[in-house]
């Protein structure tokens, strides 16, 4: 009885030494595939990064986006960016430092926002509500929230789209203060 138990048991050890053999290939392969991965991940973030930095110049008035570097990408005039000197001069704004910026403005009153657009003519409002497009804030210098008037969910989706952008939190409605306050924290 002894010998039968000890040659299902070496049966047995067998059967599961192969399936461990098999497991690890597997595991291998899976380790391989899982790195392939992270490499294109790492690729595509590279190229993703470029991109923004393209659509950031092409928003700011530096480059055009159907004209093309000395490399074959796409850039300003003569295969060169277009210099902030060479962009197209803003009427009132071009005595503004924040007038080269691209500065996005979350919430605050409509009446608000309309007066400030008014006074700022160089600054994006995007609204004060979750269903906003936030898009264009992936190319945001500066992030401008006023508190008076956003919801929780404006706030943070906007916070999270302008990832890397100056922050500016306020909750007063005077557009001097305002205008101190983003220059305060350009300046630092």
């Amino acid at each position: 009885m002894k010998a039968r138990e000890r040659q299902a048991s070496a049966a047995r050890m067998e059967e599961l030494i192969a399936r461990l053999a098999a497991e690890r290939e597997e595991n291998e392969r899976l380790r391989a595939e899982r790195n392939e991965a992270i490499r294109k991940t790492i690729e595509l973030r590279a190229e993703v990064d470029d991109l923004r930095e393209e659509l950031r110049l092409w928003q700011r008035g530096r480059r055009q986006p159907d004209e093309e570097d000395a490399d074959g990408t796409e850039g300003g005039e003569n295969g060169k960016a277009i210099s902030a000197d060479s962009a197209p001069p803003e009427d009132a704004s071009v005595s503004d430092p924040l007038a080269a910026l691209a500065i996005f403005v979350v919430g605050g009153s409509v009446a608000w926002q309309r007066k400030a657009a008014e006074r700022f003519p160089y600054m994006r409002f995007v609204g004060n509500e979750k269903n906003f497009d936030d898009a264009p804030l992936h190319a945001a210098d500066v992030l401008v929230i006023n508190t008076n008037a956003v919801s929780h969910a404006a706030t943070e989706k906007a916070k999270r789209a302008a990832k890397g952008a100056v922050l500016v939190l306020t909750s007063t409605n005077n557009l001097d203060i305002v205008h101190q306050k983003i220059c305060g924290e350009i300046l630092g």
